[in-house]
């Protein structure tokens, strides 16, 4: 299952942490838009930030996502600029998708299946800067 609410949690906590442009969906729409600021301005390093909604309920919000996700991106037309991670329903099975600069337009604009962006995570992507990637996975209780 994939737990959105991490991201909310760790931008109220004000923690110092780099994620990726990162975008959750919630219900088949943009919930929110999360990013690390380069700097905080008082010296503590980067700063996680959310997008203010009215930004996300801009007609131009797949433009500006993809120039985010794209910034700087040397690659070619089949790497990836993206990777989704999500599914039907918050607590089911979720399913991980690598996006080009192509199908990530194609995603945005809805010619993916419906369902297959109902709930989840989409990150921009970054290759991984030694010769293996990871990624980290967080399970807890209450």
């Amino acid at each position: 299952p994939i737990v959105l609410g991490i991201y909310e949690e760790l931008w109220r906590a004000n923690a110092r942490v780099r994620i990726p442009d990162t975008v959750l969906w919630k219900q088949g729409q943009i919930s929110a838009w999360f990013f690390t600021s380069s700097s905080s301005g008082n010296g503590d390093g980067p700063e996680l930030k959310r997008k203010k909604s009215t930004t996300l309920r801009r007609h131009d919000v797949t433009a500006k996502i993809v120039e985010a996700f794209t910034k700087g991106f040397a690659g070619g037309e089949h790497e990836a600029v993206a990777r989704y991670i999500g599914g039907k329903s918050p607590g089911g099975p979720a399913s991980v998708v690598h996006l080009t600069k192509a199908g990530l337009l194609d995603f945005l604009q809805g010619k993916a299946a419906a369902e297959a962006k109902r709930h989840g995570v989409l990150q921009r992507w970054f290759p991984p800067s030694g010769e293996n990637a990871y990624g980290v996975r967080c399970t807890w209780s209450s």
